[in-house]
């Protein structure tokens, strides 16, 4: 059997039942999104080597279904297909985990700039992505009948991995103290190559602080613990 049918040559593509849609089609869309959804937050899974591996593969399993759904043209042709609904308790788990997490985070008192780390960085893509999936299918349970239920869930579900995001937050102290370190020796080297130019005394640049770092005329950076530095915005 061939990986390709040509059947989507012209544009359009079939649902579960065989019904053939354009591939702009707002179900297309809608379910397109959970898909790219699903392969984000499995590049989460791998950046952050399993972090909450286990909660986020039953989400997986879970988007999966909703695609399933999703490209069905109704209710009933999912039930003829035998596809898995959708639950409250499926939103509870989102919930549960959620309240798990947060009595061991501290409160959230600012927007958070994405970024730190690479880990951190698919958790905002796979919150954002998860937004958009969500509005995609508010859309288009605006023109066609939907269990609302799949809104719920992806509407839980970018709270949930925006709590993962704030769980990986010591990475991006790591990170950010290496970043500010390599800035400070790049500064440091550059200071000394415009004065030995200039032939000033060594004493000129002998030590720098700079946010918690002393960087002696060296060149080297180190981070001093117990100097309080500023609060970084990427964590």
């Amino acid at each position: 059997m061939k990986i390709y049918t040509r059947t989507g040559d012209k544009g359009t593509t079939g649902l579960l039942g065989g019904t053939r849609v354009g591939k702009d089609h707002l179900r297309i869309e809608a379910y397109g999104t959970v898909d790219e959804l699903n392969s984000h937050i499995g590049m989460l899974i791998d950046l952050s080597e399993g972090h909450q591996a286990e909660l986020l593969d039953t989400v997986q399993h879970t988007l999966f279904v909703i695609g399933s759904r999703l490209a069905s043209s109704s209710d009933e042709e999912a039930t003829r297909f035998q596809v898995p609904v959708i639950a409250d308790t499926d939103i509870d788990a989102l919930e549960q985990a959620m309240d798990r997490m947060d009595r061991d985070l501290e409160p959230m008192r600012h927007f958070i700039l994405p970024g730190g780390h690479p880990a951190i960085s698919q958790a905002h893509i796979c919150r954002t992505v998860c937004r958009r999936a969500e509005r995609r299918v508010v859309h288009l349970a605006a023109e066609e009948p939907l269990p609302e239920v799949v809104v719920r869930y992806l509407n839980r579900l970018s709270d949930l991995i925006n709590e993962i995001r704030r769980q990986l937050k010591p990475l991006g102290r790591q990170a950010e103290v290496a970043r500010k370190a390599a800035i400070i020796q790049a500064e440091v080297r550059d200071a000394k190559a415009r004065l030995l130019a200039d032939d000033r005394p060594r004493e000129a640049y002998a030590a720098k602080r700079y946010q918690g770092y002393t960087c002696s005329s060296s060149g080297e950076a180190e981070y001093e613990p117990t100097i309080r530095s500023r609060h970084f915005l990427r964590i």
